[in-house]
C-alpha cells in the first residue's frame, strides 16, 4: 500500500468513525450531540442527518482509494451530503419546536 493511499484511507476512516459515534448518540445520551449555538440535544432525525454528512464523504474517500481507476460520479456522494444539510436544518427546526413544547 502506498503512502498516497494512506493519505486517503485515514481521513475516510476517521469520517466514518465520527458518523458511527453520532449515530450511537441516538441510543446513548452521553454521546448525543447538541445543536451549535444552543444546548438543544440532537433528535433522532437530526442525528441521522448529521451522521450521514461525514459518512458520505468517508465512503467517497474509501471508494476512491480502493477503486482509483473507476469512473464514478461524485454526485452519488455529494447528493446525500446536500440532502443531509437540508435535513439537518429541518431537524434543528423539529428539535427546537419539540423543546418549546
Amino acid at each position: 500500500m502506498h503512502t498516497h493511499s494512506l493519505r486517503i484511507i485515514v481521513p475516510g476512516v476517521v469520517a466514518i468513525v465520527v458518523a458511527v459515534v453520532v449515530l450511537l448518540g441516538i441510543w446513548f445520551p452521553k454521546l448525543r450531540g447538541v445543536h451549535k449555538g444552543s444546548k438543544i440535544p440532537l433528535g433522532t432525525f437530526s442525528s441521522v442527518c448529521v451522521a450521514l454528512l461525514p459518512g458520505s464523504w468517508g465512503t467517497l474517500l474509501l471508494w476512491l482509494c480502493f477503486h482509483p481507476a473507476s469512473h464514478i460520479s461524485v454526485l452519488w456522494f455529494a447528493t446525500p451530503f446536500v440532502l443531509c444539510i437540508i435535513g439537518s436544518i429541518y431537524g434543528h427546526y423539529l428539535d427546537l419546536s419539540n423543546r418549546q413544547k
